[in-house]
């Protein structure tokens, strides 16, 4: 069996379970999750992947005996000694390593593995596992058929904990005004009578920075629906204007678009210099400076 180890947000646990649900297509392997990491963290909701129709299991008490989470905890915070733990697999550093594919039976994922070159020739049995079990709002329906009849354009916004964390300020930063100003201008010359669905977990702020030009025109703000169904309608949207968020970078991911599709994404991703967005950025997309000025 493919066990992985699922933590973060829903996004990183989108990531995980992507890159561990090919492996197990490859190696012909039952896919088990192991979820304990949230039995202490509450944060952006928890255990997420429930809301999904996936397939893969849930580990057993019995087998979680046989991963430790003391080992996990510790070859979190210092990966070199994966040699000396031999029931864990563990991501290096932070690009894409083909040395996945060598890992032993009966080891567990333990990382992040942010990069689709894990995955990407699994995305239709993928796209399948990540639709939603819960029916949406008859609204929600509605945005959609909405989104899906015209040139949307599908644009995330995250403050939150990126404002509030420290730590998570100082990894990822925040995109800039300017950032979104310059992406829906880009956009708005690119795609015709555009109609831009402004998605944030602070919406406030969204609707009294966010313009186009001087106009609030062909703008749409999303609020009242569950994160899930946001998530769902970002899905739906025809282009994209995604955060430095892994949230956003999977709506966009998932929509069923054709080569036509353009998404807008914040470069650097990242602050903290010792994370690479090298094999996180698809190369169909276009990389805009997050911290333009306005």
């Amino acid at each position: 069996m493919i066990i992985v180890r699922l933590m973060g947000g829903m996004g990183n646990q989108l990531f995980q379970y992507a890159t561990a649900f090919a492996l197990s297509k490859r190696k012909s392997e039952p896919l088990v999750l192991d979820t304990r990491f949230f039995d202490h963290y509450t944060l952006h909701g928890g255990y997420k992947l429930d809301h999904f129709n996936i397939s893969a299991r849930i580990l057993s008490k019995e087998e979680e005996s046989l991963y430790p989470n003391w080992q996990a905890n510790l070859l979190l915070r210092y990966p070199i000694i994966d040699r000396a733990f031999k029931k864990w697999h563990v991501e290096r550093q932070f690009t894409y390593q083909d040395r996945i594919y060598r890992m032993k039976r009966g080891q567990a994922l333990l990382g992040y593995w942010q990069s689709e070159l894990y995955f990407q020739e699994y995305r239709k049995e993928i796209s399948a596992e990540f639709t939603l079990k819960e029916q949406s709002s008859v609204t929600a329906q509605q945005i959609s058929v909405a989104m899906q009849g015209g040139n949307s354009v599908a644009v995330h916004i995250r403050r939150g904990d990126y404002l509030s964390n420290p730590s998570a300020l100082r990894t990822h930063g925040i995109c800039s005004l300017g950032y979104y100003n310059h992406a829906m201008s880009l956009l708005n010359e690119r795609i015709n009578d555009a109609q831009f669905y402004i998605f944030s977990d602070d919406i406030a702020w969204a609707k009294e920075n966010i313009k186009i030009g001087k106009t609030s025109k062909n703008l749409i703000f999303i609020e009242g629906e569950s994160v899930e169904t946001d998530f769902w309608l970002m899905t739906q949207s025809k282009h994209h204007i995604i955060a430095n968020s892994t949230f956003s970078w999977w709506g966009a991911w998932l929509a069923n678009n054709t080569d036509e599709q353009l998404v807008i994404c914040p470069s650097p991703w990242f602050d903290d210099k010792n994370l690479s967005e090298t094999d996180l950025i698809p190369k169909s997309w276009i990389r805009l400076n997050k911290d333009l000025p306005v």
